[in-house]
């Protein structure tokens, strides 16, 4: 079973990109997602062009920071500052309302930000993105069509087993953060978009909140590999996020096959 320890956020700030590294070179991560808007995208560029064996993503944006794109360009997706300005429950209700102006304006800023990283020599392993809005099923078509376009291999599909997820955990606490109402509107989604996938994936419920040391996760047998995506962040004031030390993140030894 294939095993892809994967880091969110790449790109988007001097502590995540710390993080991240940090994490990259002690073994804990094999792969990354890298948002190309992002403040320091540049910065995470250049380490991943250096160090080949991070597989690398492109973590697409809609949801925060500048577009790639001409503001203007853009004028259902950003704000007055020229910045990208919905969350995801503004960018469902306009992939119903505005479907048509949503994908055009989506399609040209996400087309930007693939070529980014291509134009810099990155070999892209998959895409993803920020707050998981390729799972709104307008959006998604869209990102299942760019994939097939650029001939990158894997786009995550957020398929998630909640209950066994929920068992497997050390503590059920954070799956009763809000995280009830995110999972229940992903897998909706995942239903709806009818699309499979042989990896899977674990981080809805426990997203931002995985620690090495602390989570198992059990993939279930029919899946031939799995994502345990993480947020790792740098530690900062004495507060720490996933892999704020990159010292305890045994992910490897923690995934197991689910014995039925």
């Amino acid at each position: 079973m294939e095993k892809i320890i994967n880091a969110d956020d790449f790109g988007m700030s001097d502590d995540i990109n710390r993080a991240i590294e940090r994490a990259f070179e002690r073994g804990c991560v094999t792969s990354a997602s890298l948002a190309t808007n992002g403040a320091r995208a540049g910065d995470a560029l250049k380490f991943a062009r250096d160090n080949p064996s991070l597989r690398i993503g492109v973590h697409l944006t809609l949801t925060e920071g500048p577009p790639l794109s001409d503001p203007a360009s853009l004028p259902l997706l950003v704000g007055a500052d020229g910045r990208l300005a919905h969350g995801f429950a503004r960018l469902l209700w306009l992939s119903f309302t505005r479907e048509s102006d949503l994908l055009e304006q989506a399609e040209l800023e996400w087309r930007k930000q693939i070529d980014a990283a291509l134009e810099y020599g990155i070999v892209i392993s998959h895409l993803d993105s920020h707050r998981h809005v390729h799972m709104i099923p307008a959006l998604f078509r869209l990102a299942v069509r760019l994939r097939r376009e650029y001939g990158v291999p894997r786009l995550r599909i957020v398929n998630e087993d909640f209950l066994n997820s929920l068992f497997t955990a050390r503590s059920p606490a954070p799956f009763f953060d809000g995280a009830l109402v995110k999972y229940a509107v992903l897998k909706t989604f995942y239903h709806w978009n009818r699309t499979g996938s042989d990896t899977y994936f674990y981080g809805i419920s426990y997203t931002g909140k995985i620690w090495g040391s602390r989570a198992r996760v059990s993939v279930p047998r029919r899946y031939d590999a799995v994502e345990v995506a993480l947020h790792p962040r740098a530690v900062t004031d004495g507060a720490a996020s996933d892999f704020a030390t990159a010292a305890d993140a045994d992910f490897p030894g923690r995934i197991s096959r689910k014995s039925h």
